[in-house]
Order: structure tokens, then sequence, then C-alpha cells
């Protein structure tokens, strides 16, 4: 009876475990949680078998032999699942015991146990209190997951049938572990994946693209350093693009033939290959880096469209210690989209230089298209600010003035109208200007978020409190001589890129070789008007010389003559004496008027050729002369005289006499040019920067036609009927023998303006 009700109990436990066995498999091919997993697992284990505790062991990695985290316990009370403290309330001889040999244990009694006799602690049966114990491990594919581990405080707790209820119990549970690992393993793996891949197709910088796939590639494979070699235009030799070691890019300059080294040979064939010693490996090239021991590679082809752009490789797995067939999936998965990001990179790089030479094409265009040099300053700043996205700029050229201008292309405006700075603003900008001048400081200056302050600038919160958030400082260089510099701010955060910094620095340089050309020709612009004015002066002073010797001839032949006459009148005169008295008287009376005409004749001579005689020169005061020369002049009613008169004007060079003959001769054209009409004569005086004394005078009048207005200051040249023009011939003449100069500035319907210019005469002590 009593063996039929235990063999009868024994059939209802074994059900009860082939039930639970079958549900596991329904579970395990159900659950997509781990967690959940262990907890079933552990749970079924500890109601089948009848054990007080336990607990389900993982290893850390499929290929670390030794202890790993707890994933499920039951029985203990600990207050997380720290493996330290479930460690102190367990055999740990047995748990190694199980990991090391892989075989399940039975232990009917562990103090007495022959095979872990003078292993196990007499503590663990005296304060763990454990007798039985039942540990299995979990294994998958060969693979050791982990281990289920139970045991009680009475002996003889376990039989066989639980050790082999258990055994067929984690074989499935190993599986489904190992499975769900995997899942798991392969959905981080993809997100990690699909994260990297987003990383580097993101940006377009090829050097960046670059980096970031060796960075990405080295940590997605935990592995040591990686390389990517990219094929030469001539697509026979393929260069080290970028290697990273050590967490530093490593520059290599041995180059690659198509088939050389495992590199080669991916190339050539299209395929990935893995080696996990390459000392055993014909095709290993060896080291190409100094210091650097290579274990192990994996090297697969970067394909795109079926070309082959070159390849990718990493070296040394630190973890599991060697590649496999998944890193091989993982690394070209990551390879099709490094392939796409860097031939992205390529284009846009292609797309970038293309856009850079058409603005510095433009910018030439625009430069090359004038000499005016305010005009050259406003192309260059217009386009560096559409360069660098910057709201204002200035540039400082040396001897030049501050040129300002903004975004909105208002130019020739300050700072502090077109941004609303404050003057301290400005001002800075400009003593950074200076600053960097003085320094010579030839390079891009970047001031933003991600560049410091160069030490010659001072602090950089001086900027911040300033309003200032980015400013960039580049000098303007003709060949190796620097002549100016050119300044772009920013009052909105902002940071300048690579492509930004090096496109300012070509532009600069089309902006100085404007300057240049600007400066060349205003240099020769101004040579050509000094040789034509030095040539119009000769030309006038050639001109005075052949009149004044002709005036001087004419006048020496007139003075012979007349001085013949004079005196044939007086041998008259005293012939006269012996004549009758009344015919005498007549005589007399005649040959006297000869006589006097003769001697007014001679006297007009003199004072015709007094002024082509060289005058002497003295400190003259102009305002003196003016004086005199206004009153001695005839002012009709309807012709009204305003004047400006300057006071404590330098003394010029001049001769008294003859600057009053000046002023006479000019103001008399004025009046007689108004005539009879009501009009205006506007006198001004004023001393200039270089203490040269202006003297501007003008009249309403009508004008001098346009035809003589070039040649007014010829003799014989006169604007009024019957004028002899001699006055202003007369009036130029007496200015060029002061050193001075006069000019026709205005001259049009209505309004004739003659300014003089005499040079300061200092007085020696």
């Amino acid at each position: 009876m009593n063996h039929d009700i235990s063999g009868r109990i024994e059939q209802k436990v074994n059900l009860k475990r082939l039930e639970s066995l079958y549900e596991l498999i329904k579970r395990m091919n159900s659950v997509d949680n781990l967690s959940e997993l262990f907890e079933f697992v552990i749970d079924r284990v500890l109601s089948l078998t009848g054990g007080q505790q336990g607990l389900l062991l993982l290893n850390n990695d499929e290929q670390t032999q030794g202890l790993g985290t707890i994933a499920a316990s039951r029985g203990f009370e600990l207050d997380k699942p720290s493996l330290a403290q479930a460690l102190e309330l367990v055999s740990t001889t047995v748990i190694n015991d199980v990991l090391k040999q892989g075989k399940p244990r039975l232990i009917v009694d562990l103090y007495a146990d022959g095979r872990y006799e003078g292993a196990v602690s007499k503590n663990t049966a005296r304060f763990k209190k454990i007798r039985s114990v039942l540990a299995v491990p979990l294994k998958a594919e060969e693979q050791l997951v982990g281990l289920i581990y139970i045991d009680h405080t009475r002996e003889a707790a376990f039989d066989q049938s639980d050790l082999d209820f258990l055994n067929a119990f984690a074989s499935q549970a190993a599986l489904s572990i190992y499975r769900t690992r995997q899942h798991d393993q392969k959905i981080k793996e993809l997100t990690l994946l699909n994260e990297l891949s987003r990383s580097i197709v993101q940006v377009l910088d090829l050097n960046e693209v670059l980096t970031r796939i060796v960075d990405e590639a080295t940590r997605m494979l935990n592995v040591e350093t990686g390389s990517v070699l990219l094929l030469d235009k001539s697509k026979s030799e393929m260069l080290f693009s970028i290697s990273v070691s050590k967490g530093k890019r490593v520059d290599i300059p041995i180059r690659l033939r198509i088939g050389q080294g495992i590199a080669g040979w991916v190339v050539s064939e299209g395929q990935p290959i893995y080696v996990n010693d390459v000392s055993q490996e014909p095709r290993w090239f060896g080291e190409v880096e100094e210091d650097f021991e290579t274990s192990s590679i994996l090297c697969v082809p970067l394909k795109l469209n079926g070309r082959v752009l070159g390849a990718l490789q990493v070296l040394n797995k630190k973890k599991p210690y060697s590649f496999g067939s998944s890193d091989v999936a993982l690394l070209s998965a990551f390879a099709a989209w490094a392939t796409i990001a860097i031939e992205n990179a390529r284009l846009f790089e292609e797309a970038r230089q293309v856009r850079q030479l058409r603005i510095l094409h433009e910018a030439a265009l625009a430069l090359s298209s004038t000499l005016d040099l305010d005009t050259i300053l406003s192309i260059g700043l217009e386009k560096s600010l559409t360069v660098l996205r910057a709201e204002a700029g200035a540039i400082r050229l040396i001897n030049v003035p501050l040129f300002l201008h903004d975004s909105s292309n208002k130019t020739n405006q300050s700072l502090s109208q077109t941004l609303n700075l404050t003057a301290p603003q400005a001002q800075i900008l400009a003593e950074y200007s200076e600053l960097v001048l003085h320094h010579q400081v030839d390079e891009v200056i970047i001031i933003d978020q991600s560049h410091p302050m160069p030490n010659i600038l001072g602090s950089a919160n001086l900027l911040k409190k300033l309003g200032i958030e980015a400013l960039a400082l580049t000098s303007i260089k003709v060949g190796q001589e620097i002549t100016g510099i050119l300044a772009t701010i920013n009052v909105q955060p902002h940071t300048y890129n690579v492509e930004e910094i090096n496109l300012l620095g070509s532009l600069t340089q089309i902006i100085g070789l404007a300057v240049q050309n600007a400066c060349l020709y205003d240099e020769r612009v101004r040579a050509f008007q000094h040789l034509a004015a030095e040539q119009q002066r000769r030309i006038a002073a050639e001109t005075r010389g052949a009149m004044a010797t002709i005036i001087l001839d004419m006048a020496h032949t007139m003075n012979n003559i007349l001085g013949a006459l004079r005196v044939w009148a007086q041998k008259l005169e005293i012939a006269s004496l012996t004549k009758p008295q009344a015919m005498l008287t007549q005589f007399k009376k005649e040959i006297t008027q000869i006589r006097q005409n003769t001697e007014e004749a001679i006297i007009l001579i003199s004072n015709m050729t007094g002024p082509l005689e060289e005058p002497e020169i003295a400190p003259t005061e102009v305002n003196v002369c003016l004086a005199k020369a206004i009153q001695s002049c005839w002012w009709p009613d309807h012709i009204h005289l305003h004047t400006d008169i300057a006071t404590n004007l330098p003394l010029v060079k001049a001769n008294a006499k003859r600057l009053e003959t000046v002023f006479h001769n000019v103001l008399s054209n004025a009046t007689q040019a108004l005539g009879s009409q009501s009009g205006d004569v506007f006198v001004q005086t004023r001393a200039l920067p270089n203490d040269w004394v202006e003297i501007s005078i003008t009249d309403n009048g009508p004008g001098i036609p346009f035809a003589l207005k070039d040649l007014i200051f010829e003799p014989g040249v006169s604007s009024k009927e019957g004028g002899l023009g001699i006055g202003l011939w007369l009036v130029q003449t007496f200015i060029h023998q002061f050193g001075g100069q006069i000019e026709l500035v205005d001259s049009g319907s209505g309004k004739t303006t003659f300014i003089i210019t005499l040079q300061p005469m200092k007085i020696r002590n």
C-alpha cells in the first residue's frame, strides 16, 4: 500500500515536472524579457525540487570563466542582487567547481562529501547550515552561460531524479537564455550601429568623418586602434587617410599597393577578413607604426555601387580577445554607412571648393573692376561679412582712416549707428586692430565660443561685457608686407568654422592685391597730375619769359627811339632861342610837348617792364594787403561786399605791393563782371592745416564762358569786350613768384570763384 502511494506520488511529481518543463519551453519561445525568464526559471526549480534557497548565476560573457552576476535569487534576505552578499550565504566551493568542470553536482551531505574534503570550510556547515546542494551548469552551443544553484539545510534533501530533472530543465533554460541574450546583443548591436551610422553621416567635413569612423568602430568592437585606407587618384596605391592609436591621431606615411598586406588583399578581392594571430598569416605586411604590436586584425572593404574606395581595419580585440563572424557582419554593416559618409563628405568638399571658388571669383571680379580705394574696401567688407555671416566689420589700413561697413549695405556709417553699439564697443575694435598691426600678426585670429582670447588682446570677458559674441581679425598683406587689418564682429552667438576661416584668408589676399592696385593707380595719377602741373607751370613760366623778353625788347627799342626823340626835342628847344619871338613861342611849345610825351612814354614802359622783374619777397600780412585792395576798388551802390576774414593768420611769403595788386585785379574783375546788375562779392580768408593761407573771392555774376575756362590765365585771353587779357595773367605771374597757387574752382551760370593759396613764411629770430 505504501509502495503504491509512493509510486503514485512519484508519478505525480514527474508529471508535474514534465508539465513544468513543457511550460518552460513554451515560455522560452514566447518570452522577450530576460528578467522575467530568470525569475520563472528559479521559481520553478525551487518549487519542483523542494530547495530552500537558490540563485541563477550568469557569466559576464560567454568565453570568460569565473563568477559573473546574479540574474535571479530566492530565499536570501538581500538588499539587492549583490554577488558579494549572496556568496556569504552559499557554497562558493561548489559553485567554482561546477563552473570550472562544467559538470553537474548532486551533494547529499556537503560536510561529508569526499570530493570537497578539506576544501569546504567547517564554518560553511556550521554557520551557513548547508547540507544538501544541487548545482548544474547552464550550457548552450558549447558555451557556458552560467549555473543554477539550490541548497537545503537537511541532509539528502535532493536525489538523482532531482538532478536529472534539473539537468533537463537547465538545458532548455540555458538555450533560452543564450538565444535571448544573443537576441538582446543583436538588438544592442543594431541600435549601436544605427546610432554610430547617424553620427558619421551627419558630418560633412571629410577629416571629421574619417576621425569619427575610426573612433566609433573602435568603440563598437572594443578594439585598441583602427585605420581608414583610401585609394589615391591613380587607384594603384592606398594611403592611411587616418589612423588612431591610444586615442591620438597618428600620421603614417607608408603607402600600400593593391594586393599588398591584409588591407591590400581586402581592396583587391573586395572581401572582408579577420586574423586572430597575424604572426601566422602570410598576407600580413608588418607593423607600419613605431612602438605598436599587432596581435589580431579585422579588415573590411569600403564599397559603394560595386566600387571599392578603400578599407576599414580595426586591430587587437580586447574582449573576448578574438574576432568572430559576428564582428565581421557588424563592421561590414558599419562600413557600408561609412562609405556613404566618405562619399558625401567628398562631394560636399568638391561643392564647397566650387562655392569657395565662386565666392573668390565674384570677389576678384568685383574688386578688379574698380581702382577706387573706398569702393574696394566697401566690396571687400561686404564679401567678408557674407562669408562669416557677421553683422559688422572694419578695415584698418596703415596710415588710412578706419573704414566701416555693416550687413545692411549702408557704407560709411559708424558702428554705433548701424548696430546700436556704444562708443567703447567701436573703440575696442579700433584698439584690437592697432594691436594686431603693432605685433605684425599675419594669421587669422578668431575669438568665439570655441576659441580662447589671444594673450595680446587681453581678457575675453571684456568682449562679453561690450556685447560682442565673436570677433575675427586677419591681416591684409601685399606680398610679405602687412598693409592693414580686417575685422568682423558678431553680436549674436557664433562659432567660426574652418571653411569660413580659410575663405577669409583667401579673400583678404584678393583685397590686399586690390588695395595695392588702387594705391599704385592713385600714386600714378598723383604723379601724372604733378607732372602735368609741373609741365603747365613750366609752359607758363616759359610763356611769361618769352613775353617778358619780347616786352623788354620792345621796351628797349621804344626807349631808344623815344630817347632819341627827346634829345632832338632838346636840341630844337635850344635852337629856338635864336628864332623870332612869335615863331619861337609856338615852336618852343610844340617841342616842349614832344619832350613831355616822350618822358611819359618812357615812364609807362618802365611801369610795364617792372612786374616782369623778380620781386623782393618778405613776410606779408594777407589781411592788410586785402584791406588796401578793397579800399582801392570802386564799389557801386548796387554791388554788396561780404567778408569773412580770419584773425591771427600766419605771415605769408609774398611782396606786399604785388599782392595788393593781385587782390585789386581779381576784385575789379568781379565788379566789372557784375556790371550794372545788382550782385554780391564774397571774400573769405582762412588758415589751412599745413599753415598755408587760403583766400577765396566769389561773385554771383554771369560767370566765365566754358570755352575760356581753361585759358583764362593765358595772356591775351579776356571775357570782357575790348579787354587786353593781361590782368589775370599778371595775377598768376605774381602768385607763382610767391610760390603760391591760384585756381578757378567754380565758374558757371551765376557764380565765379577764385581760390588763392599762399605758403607761410616764418620770421627768423
